[in-house]
């Protein structure tokens, strides 16, 4: 089964270590498009999973609109930006 994951609010200036190690394993990284509610629909709307920082916000609304997600991983302290 091929996998998505979408990456959200991470400083990271670049993910190539990541997307060749995963995409040998048949999974698709899907960076940032912005940081609005229709901009995260949009982004991780075939995701998985996201990995996401402190924004952005995943209020209740973008959560029912994300139907293949089944986990957020959040890096940092605190989940105050995950319904």
């Amino acid at each position: 089964m091929k996998a998505t994951i979408a990456v959200l609010g991470l400083r990271v200036p670049a993910l190539d270590v990541e997307e060749a190690v995963l995409g040998d394993l048949g999974v698709t990284l899907v960076r940032p498009l912005g940081g609005s509610a229709d901009e995260v629909i949009q982004t991780a709307r075939e995701a998985d999973l996201i990995l996401a920082g402190s924004l952005p916000r995943f209020p209740a609304e973008v959560l029912e609109a994300l139907p293949r997600l089944k986990a957020i991983v959040r890096f940092g302290i605190g989940v105050d930006n995950i319904d």
